[in-house]
């Protein structure tokens, strides 16, 4: 639905509604205040209508939504906004719209959750990885204003990545990739496995089409990941009864070990130092 078929069931409603007031002012029938206060329901009910209509039609990304919006709210609370939480529903367009839109706009934090589940796939999530293993390289100081340092975002702190049965292909690499680089924990569950590449294939005579394996991943110690998934450091099962209750134990469980993790090894704070003293025998 565009933006203007949004104004047009408002705007009859408007006439109809300044045609009525007209007439029955004009005969007497109620007060001005009675009749403005009806026409005024009556354009909030063509309002209702047209938000309930789109709300049914994009129900599966609003979920989406308030789920993840929910889970930073939650983390956010729970740590004293000291930890941030980023979902990617895969590593392809949406993957990196919801990495960049989540990562971004959090920091600064002292530690990170990162969330795999049912992560789709896409391609190599290289841009993720290199975000995530930015470190304190300078700091900035100007004539007038703050210090600001570079690399401009990062986490410095303690990170976390929860994974589960449901995240394949390209969310079977982003945790194995996170875990060779050393960049933190994996909480949840082995992901399923499905670590192999395809290419484009012709289309058939009705229009479908099918692929099949075309590219196989492997490492300096042998093929990877592919039939075997990437099991987690910390296993934990997403209870189906603490899930209705409203619980997340995956979740829990990595806000849990960043927070300890934090105690433990709180982040560097560099702090900017003395100005030198410059002048002749100096």
């Amino acid at each position: 639905m565009q933006d203007e078929d949004f104004a047009k069931p408002r705007f009859v409603a408007v006439e109809v509604a300044a045609a009525e007031l007209g007439r029955r002012i004009a005969a007497g029938e109620q007060s001005s205040e009675e009749i403005t206060r009806e026409c005024l329901d009556r354009i909030e009910q063509v309002d209702a209508d047209v938000h309930a209509f789109l709300a049914v039609d994009a129900e599966r990304a609003l979920r989406l939504k308030a789920w993840v919006e929910g889970n930073v709210r939650w983390v956010e609370e729970h740590s004293g906004g000291r930890v941030s939480y980023v979902y990617m529903p895969n590593t392809a367009t949406a993957g990196y719209e919801y990495f960049n839109r989540y990562f971004f706009s959090q920091l600064p934090r002292d530690g990170l959750i990162l969330d795999d589940r049912n992560n789709g796939g896409g391609q190599f999530a290289d841009y993720v990885l290199d975000a995530l293993s930015r470190r304190f390289t300078t700091g900035v100081t100007m004539r007038s204003g703050a210090d600001y340092g570079s690399p401009a975002a990062y986490v410095e702190g303690p990170k976390a990545m929860i994974i589960n049965e449901s995240a394949g292909s390209g969310g079977d690499m982003l945790p194995w990739a996170f875990r060779k680089k050393g960049l933190g924990v994996l909480v949840g569950k082995r992901t399923w496995g499905g670590l192999v590449g395809i290419t484009d294939y012709p289309l058939l005579q009705d229009g479908t089409w099918v692929t099949a394996p075309n590219m196989g991943l492997w490492d300096e110690r042998g093929w990877i990941v592919e039939n075997v998934g990437v099991s987690p450091d910390i296993e934990v099962e997403q209870d189906p009864a603490a899930v209705l209750a409203g619980q997340d134990p995956q979740l829990e469980t990595a806000l849990r070990v960043v927070l300890e993790e934090l105690e433990k090894n709180p982040p560097r704070r560099p702090e900017r130092p003395a100005f030198p003293v410059m002048g002749p025998g100096k």
